[in-house]
């Protein structure tokens, strides 16, 4: 705008030359146009500074143009990288996570291999010693033979009894032996095997320590990249996450209207439901006893006339009995678990917060508390953070898991893949197509259930 005026300047002064020159050139005497041409000098002079000071101003404007672009792409660069580097200390993480729980089941497992171990030896102990005992009494009497045996027969029938229990004898001898081989050999396996477990076991745990150590330098890298930035950029990234935040609180508050009305539509609609059937109660009962009124009368009017009719007899009591019936309805209604509504109530109670890829860090309110994906299903189960990752979630779910999102209800999981992990991210159904979960530049919100595909989902309860 600037430099627009003084072109707009620069060109008034060319005209007024233009001008003055036409009016006085022609009835000037020397010393008029000596002054004139002084006149006329003067403005071209003005002319010339205003064309140049338009131009520094357009180069000014332009400076600043340039400057607003190349700080803008500062920003997005700086955006992006930070989007990269928690991605990294948030994979890392995960994986950490996982180790963390398969190291526990090898533990277990490990003890398990152990009991079973002590068992076997007790039972190779017993076989020794049975074995043992017949070996003794084979030293002390001899191994019987088929002479000695035929000896001691006093009869044929005796002679193959004696057979048939050497025979016995023999076979249990060899039976024995082979089990405590049996017995060892297995003996011998399980512990190759615990050996085995032991040596994954100490895999693992030298793969979970550089795993966090992996995690706490990525996020170390990415709070070192935070304070280099300048408090410009910084200001600018803080302003466009706290829009982000302010609109999927507004988002929230909106759903949770919503949600209201369509509750005091529901209740309202139960209320004229209540009160119609109430209604048809008092009419149907009132029918009733205007039916039975009138069968008492006319009843009694039989009564009279058949006591007219036989006045010669006694007369006898007449009784008569009407039916009445009652209608008993019931109505039903859908009351979701105490611990699935706790669960979906804690974690509505966190929107609004921003978004962090390691756990998670609640201070109470929104406004200064960061979450993970899973650090979000964490905090709504009441776990600390970093107790799970989306792998181990979705491992819970288990055969509970449903590939269609029609089929989702209120408070499944949501696994998705991403990160090049399947799943790398997981939210919660809060029903109506929506899920609640925390992502980068967009924190803890609800969003559209398949904003992107979704690889299922199912109950952890």
């Amino acid at each position: 705008m600037e430099a627009d005026e003084l072109l707009q300047k620069a060109g008034r002064i060319t005209l007024t030359c233009i001008l003055s020159a036409a009016l006085v050139g022609p009835m000037a005497t020397p010393a008029l146009a000596e002054n004139f041409d002084e006149k006329i000098e003067s403005l071209r002079q003005e002319e010339e500074e205003a064309r140049n000071a338009a131009a520094a101003a357009e180069q000014e404007a332009q400076a600043a143009k340039d400057a607003q672009a190349a700080l803008e792409q500062e920003v997005a660069a700086a955006q992006e990288q930070l989007i990269l580097l928690g991605q990294e200390a948030e994979a890392a993480e995960y994986d950490y996570i996982t180790i963390t729980n398969q190291l526990e089941e090898t533990k277990a497992r490990i003890v398990e291999l152990d009991e079973q171990i002590a068992q076997t030896r007790e039972e190779l102990a017993i076989s020794k010693e049975e074995l043992a005992t017949i070996v003794a009494d084979t030293y002390k009497h001899g191994r019987p033979t088929l002479l000695s045996v035929a000896l001691k027969a006093t009869s044929f029938d005796d002679l193959l009894s004696r057979i048939q229990y050497a025979n016995k004898v023999a076979e249990y001898e060899t039976s024995v032996v082979q089990r405590v081989k049996d017995l060892e050999a297995q003996l011998e396996q399980e512990r190759a095997e615990q050996e085995e477990q032991k040596a994954l076991q100490e895999q693992q745990q030298i793969e979970q320590q550089e795993r966090l150590e992996a995690a706490e330098a990525a996020i170390a890298q990415v709070e070192a990249y935070q304070a280099q930035l300048s408090v410009e950029i910084q200001q600018k990234i803080a302003e466009a996450d706290e829009a982000m935040r302010q609109a999927a609180a507004e988002e929230a508050r909106a759903d949770a209207a919503e949600a209201q009305r369509l509750a005091e539509e529901e209740a309202k609609r139960k209320a004229e439901e209540e009160a119609r059937r109430r209604a048809e109660e008092e009419a149907r009962r009132r029918a009733e006893e205007e039916a039975r009124r009138q069968a008492e009368e006319e009843a009694a009017a039989e009564a009279a006339a058949a006591a007219a009719a036989t006045s010669s007899e006694s007369s006898s009591g007449s009784s008569s009995s009407g039916g009445s019936s009652s209608r008993s309805s019931g109505s039903s209604s859908y009351t979701a678990p105490g611990d699935v509504s706790s669960f979906v109530a804690r974690a509505y109670s966190i929107i609004g917060s921003g978004y962090s890829w390691s756990g998670y860090s609640w201070s109470g309110s929104p406004s200064s508390s960061v979450f993970t994906c899973s650090g979000v299903v964490d905090f709504a189960l009441g776990l600390a953070p970093r107790s799970n990752s989306p792998e181990t979630y979705y491992a819970k779910v288990g055969s509970r898991m449903k590939y269609d999102n029609s089929q989702l209800e209120y408070g499944d999981l949501v696994f998705y893949a991403c990160m090049g992990r399947a799943p790398g991210h997981v939210g919660i159904y809060v029903g109506n197509g929506k899920v609640l979960d925390s992502i980068p530049n967009g924190g803890v919100a609800i969003r559209a259930v398949d904003y992107m595909p979704t690889m299922g989902g199912g109950s952890i309860f």
